[in-house]
């Protein structure tokens, strides 16, 4: 028998396994929505009756892109996972074979493209020969397969602007006050501020290829971990995939087949309810429309289901009726929260280019309470660039915590799809093809968590 936890929904059941999950997703409004949460819920619960508990993490990037700045906000993520399960379960825990609690980290780094596979019921893709783009401008694609123009209309308005920033020159050991008006001078920016090791202001933001990205992504982050001493001694996997948000399809197309994690259950489960969904259904309408997002969301990585808990909380408040799906575009890592620190080249990038190329107006910073609000409010303020953009354009900053968000009897764990579609998930649980290293496959150890499920 295993140790016993509880999770968020107040049950007690025994555990042997930890399975800490993080997730690198996009920015795009389009990403997950009310059924994939739902799915993801259900299938949480599923997993905790056969006594594995499941840590969902997430960092939110334009693009998927991960480099410096995003790889210190994942290991502190792989970090924070260890010592929830040490602070919970003590000496039980273990990171390889053996008695005890197994705590398993995987990172899975998922891009988005309008794509296609010969045969949907593989875990595993060869991207060079099974995986076609169906449209390389799709309008579903990821925004960021277009970064360089991106970049350069916003650095023509930065330059219509002609803001004076002050920052600390680094190489001059001194402060440096500059009327930015030119790619020089912002390169000079770039280093200081930004970190950026490009040759030029015009790399700061490169365009990515919408498959391939997570595969490097991948090696980027394999070789980080594999040089950082402190992690030495922690197996952590590297999963990598593409999305279709018209289709639902979710791939891989790495090269880890013995590695089998709720997402792999949750991708699989996803494909079938969209396949038996009817085409008029509003989820098949939503996933393939443009990204047309009404207001923008920066959070810490470990707010559940962020996109839906907002939404929610503007559909009752603004007696509105926006949906999960497409409406919110999200930036979230551990660094939102310190506001010292620079923003990322693609968080940076993803958040200016909701503003100056989707049009967005608002902007909440989402904190789990007022002090954690407050720094991702100073960090926005702290930014040269962005805080130029907001301030020029007009951007509404809306500090929003979640206590308020509770106290309008919101509960970001209770399901907003209805009934008859929940009911659907969770007999398709049962019927959905199951790999034979899914932990779907082991026996129910504590029946009363499915009870949830109702």
């Amino acid at each position: 028998m295993g140790t016993r936890a509880t999770l968020s929904f107040n049950v007690n059941y025994p555990v042997d396994e930890v399975q800490h999950v993080i997730q690198v997703r996009c920015a795009d409004a389009r990403d997950g929505g009310a059924v994939e949460n739902q799915i993801l819920r259900s299938l949480i619960l599923e997993y905790a009756a056969r006594g594995v508990k499941v840590l969902i993490s997430r960092v939110t990037i334009a693009g998927s892109v991960v480099n410096k700045q995003s790889y210190i906000e994942i290991k502190d993520i792989i970090k924070g996972g260890l010592n929830s399960s040490l602070t919970e379960f003590g000496e039980k825990v273990r990171v390889d074979q053996g008695p005890g609690v197994l705590h398993k980290t995987v990172v899975q780094i998922s891009g988005h493209a309008d794509i296609k596979v010969p045969d949907v019921n593989k875990l595993v893709y060869n991207p060079e020969t099974e995986v076609e783009m169906i449209n390389p401008d799709s309008e579903i694609n990821c925004g960021m397969s277009h970064s360089n123009e991106a970049w350069k209309t916003i650095r023509a308005l930065l330059y219509n602007i002609k803001p004076e920033i002050t920052f600390f020159d680094k190489a001059a050991k001194k402060e440096k006050s500059i009327m930015l008006d030119n790619d020089d001078d912002l390169y000079i920016l770039l280093k200081n501020v930004y970190a950026h090791e490009g040759k030029s202001a015009e790399d700061f933001l490169t365009s990515i290829d919408t498959v391939k990205e997570p595969l490097k992504s991948k090696k980027y982050l394999r070789t980080a971990l594999d040089a950082d001493n402190e992690l030495e001694r922690i197996p952590v996997h590297v999963n990598c995939g593409v999305l279709n948000y018209r289709t639902g399809l979710k791939i891989r197309i790495d090269d880890n087949l013995h590695v089998h994690t709720i997402l792999d259950d949750m991708a699989g489960l996803m494909r079938y309810v969209m396949d038996h969904l009817p085409e008029n259904h509003p989820e098949r309408i939503r996933r393939s429309s443009i990204q047309k997002p009404v207001c923008g969301l920066i959070c810490a990585p470990d707010i559940a289901n962020p996109r839906e808990t907002l939404i929610r909380y503007l559909n009752l408040k603004e007696s509105s009726d926006y949906d999960v799906a497409g409406s919110v575009f999200l930036a979230t890592g551990s660094n939102v929260l310190n506001p010292f620190s620079s923003f990322g080249p693609y968080k940076l990038g993803g958040i200016c280019y909701s503003i100056v190329t989707l049009g967005l107006r608002d902007y909440y910073l989402l904190g789990k309470d007022v002090l954690e609000a407050n720094n991702i409010r100073r960090k926005v303020k702290n930014d040269p660039l962005m805080s130029t953009i907001m301030q020029h354009l007009g951007v509404h900053l809306h500090v929003l915590t979640v206590p308020e968000v509770e106290a309008e009897g919101i509960n970001s764990y209770v399901s907003t799809v209805e009934p008859d579609l929940r009911k659907m998930i969770h007999q398709s649980i049962k019927d959905f093809p199951k790999d034979h290293k899914s932990v779907l496959n082991r026996r129910i150890r504590e029946p009363s968590v499915l009870a949830l499920l109702d």
